[in-house]
């Protein structure tokens, strides 16, 4: 974890000072790295300390600073790369030089070690992992330069496009084969209905989720020429209604130990749009005034 806020930090500092489209490119991808080893890593930390009946009381909490700084950011990022668009990653480096103190200072966590170096690493699916990076390379490579650097007819697209199933179910074959001694996804964790409907559930919610966070601000600000300010607050519409139900849902999982009703009542909402009297946009509407 203190490796994956430094390199979030250093990626911040690259960014920030960049003085090309490859720099930044490249500082970003540094704070992509770091930015996704803290996510996860954040989860197994609670998830080993904390019981299972206990974890979604403190995953909330957790994942609370994650709301209230996907709320806040909006706007005052849009703010901010109205003026000077550096400090947006600026201001991260000392905040992370800040986390990392705290870190080593608070963080003590008892890790059982492997007795040796090639026993850990031996625990880990290396052939079955690098199977699974090539193919979601690939389908990344498809959809990115399709219709931007290449046609959608072309070999480039095409070809990217048609490995992603190929190593995909290659990946799943090796995993249930007996030259797997340690499968990255083992078989009981998609094994019977309940694990493959949840994960089905959060793959769809993570898609529409990220497509949501990254393409609504792009949408204001190429379509009704919005300032970045303007579309950031635009994003309260969402985070305003999503973040306050996850942590009722989460605190009410972990006091009645039911998931059903809950996701019985988020597929109730779903079925709300804009021409039904109880549909949430319309006081979101009234409340920010942001679609008129």
């Amino acid at each position: 974890m203190i490796a994956s806020v430094a390199t979030f930090g250093i990626g911040s500092a690259v960014a920030g000072s960049s003085g090309s489209s490859g720099m930044l490119t490249a500082g970003r991808t540094i704070q992509g790295v770091g930015s996704a080893r803290i996510m996860l890593l954040m989860e197994v930390i609670v998830c080993d300390i904390v019981p299972l009946r206990r974890r979604g009381k403190y995953m909330s909490f957790t994942l609370s600073w994650c709301a209230a700084g996907a709320v806040v950011g909006r706007p005052v990022g849009g703010a901010i790369a109205q003026k000077n668009w550096r400090w947006i990653f600026y201001l991260r480096v000392p905040i992370s030089g800040l986390v990392l103190m705290l870190m080593i200072v608070c963080l003590r966590l008892q890790h059982r070690a492997e007795p040796t170096r090639a026993r850990a690493l031996a625990r880990v699916d290396w052939i079955g992992n690098g199977i699974f990076m090539g193919a979601l390379t690939s389908i990344l490579f498809g959809l990115v330069f399709s219709g931007t650097v290449f046609p959608w007819r072309s070999w480039h697209v095409v070809l990217p496009l048609a490995v992603w199933p190929v190593g995909w179910i290659a990946f799943h074959g090796l995993d249930r084969s007996k030259y797997c001694k340690k499968p990255t996804v083992t078989k009981h964790i998609i094994g019977n209905r309940t694990s493959i409907g949840a994960l089905g559930l959060v793959f769809l919610s993570s898609v529409l989720t990220t497509w949501f966070a990254f393409a609504w601000p792009l949408y204001w600000q190429a379509v009704f020429g919005t300032l970045p300010l303007k579309a950031g607050t635009n994003y309260l519409v969402f985070e305003a209604f999503a973040i306050p139900s996850a942590a009722v849902a989460d605190q009410l999982l972990a006091r009645l130990g039911v998931y059903r009703p809950i996701h019985l009542f988020g597929f109730l909402l779903s079925t709300l749009d804009a021409d039904s009297p109880y549909s949430y946009p319309r006081p979101q509407k009234q409340l920010f005034g942001q679609f008129s």
